[in-house]
């Protein structure tokens, strides 16, 4: 995990208190924002497993395309980790 307040303090959460937290703080947690403002473009990087997944997703003039695209990215991640039975996510894997 690159970003967040989380940063350097934790590097597991269950995946119960993922869940619990609010959108919002899910893509400030596990996200990375970059933008251009000479080419308008920004662009949003899952950073939920960085080692696993480091996807990227653009969109021109507005963050809000990119965004909730990254937000249904990482929430899939979620689901599916659900699904496997995890209870820890570990962010440096």
């Amino acid at each position: 995990m690159k970003k967040g307040t989380l940063t350097g303090q934790i590097e597991t959460l269950s995946l119960g208190q993922i869940l619990g937290l609010t959108e919002k703080t899910v893509l400030n947690l596990f996200t990375e924002l970059s933008s251009n403002e000479y080419s308008r473009t920004f662009t949003y990087t899952c950073m939920l497993m960085p080692k696993r997944c480091q996807q990227h997703f653009t969109s021109y003039a507005s963050d809000a395309k990119a965004k909730n695209l990254v937000k249904k990215h990482v929430y899939q991640h979620l689901s599916e980790l659900e699904k496997e039975g995890k209870d820890v996510v570990n962010f440096l894997n």
